[in-house]
């Protein structure tokens, strides 16, 4: 009889995130962990394989993420860490990711639209006239302020949510806490990166093939 697979719940969680369009590849990796409650085989992944990813999508915040590298390379040797350094070191990352998230040229179009529609209507010709010159000016001006506000509205909202969960996990090495967060995490990741949907696929397979290469480098069996 063959031994059960022990599996934490953030493993499902995660693959079926990463492999959504390859849901048979799930069902082919199917690893016995050591240590089914511990994080370390998310912070080596973190570490090598989407810190790594992240650098081209967030140039300006280089040296944020060198420090959140490296607090996952000394969790992946053991040292979890407070959880008021997770918040600090994830919180500047994170509000970053989920504002290049967000869809932002689609907000505003919606919003230029509902300006030009304001600005063009009869009853608002003179104060438009007066203060904007034209319609389109108004609307321009209108649009970029909407968005940006929605915008880091957002990005304020899930990241702040995202840090308490993460920072809690990590600095507990609580798996089930990092299941709740582990999925949007790996979103935020790839839609920060990717403008298309061939480029998020491409980039959900990579960061699957890393978490899979990192656990066959380590695991103690593997079924198929």
């Amino acid at each position: 009889m063959n031994e059960p697979i022990l599996m934490p719940r953030w493993w499902l969680t995660l693959m079926q995130v990463l492999c959504e369009d390859q849901p048979e590849v799930l069902r082919q990796r199917m690893y016995r962990f050591e240590d089914a409650q511990s994080l370390r085989p998310i912070h080596r992944w973190q570490a090598d394989v989407v810190v790594p990813m992240l650098f081209e999508a967030l140039p300006k915040h280089r040296p944020a993420l060198l420090a959140l590298q490296s607090l996952h390379q000394r969790a992946a040797l053991g040292l979890s860490g407070r959880q008021g350094e997770w918040r600090a070191t994830l919180k500047p990352v994170l509000l970053a990711l989920y504002r290049r998230a967000y869809a932002y040229d689609a907000a505003y179009a919606q919003a230029h639209a509902s300006a030009m529609t304001y600005g063009l209507a009869p009853t608002n010709a003179a104060m438009i006239a007066e203060h904007f010159g034209d319609a389109e000016a108004f609307a321009v001006y209108y649009a970029q302020l909407n968005t940006d506000a929605s915008a880091t509205a957002f990005a304020q909202a899930h990241a702040t949510a995202n840090v308490e969960i993460s920072s809690r996990a990590f600095a507990a090495d609580d798996a089930d806490a990092y299941a709740q967060v582990c999925a949007a995490s790996a979103r935020v990741y790839v839609w920060a990166c990717a403008q298309t949907d061939e480029q998020r696929r491409v980039l959900f397979n990579h960061l699957a093939e890393g978490l899979v290469r990192h656990l066959q480098s380590r695991s103690t069996g593997e079924t198929t």
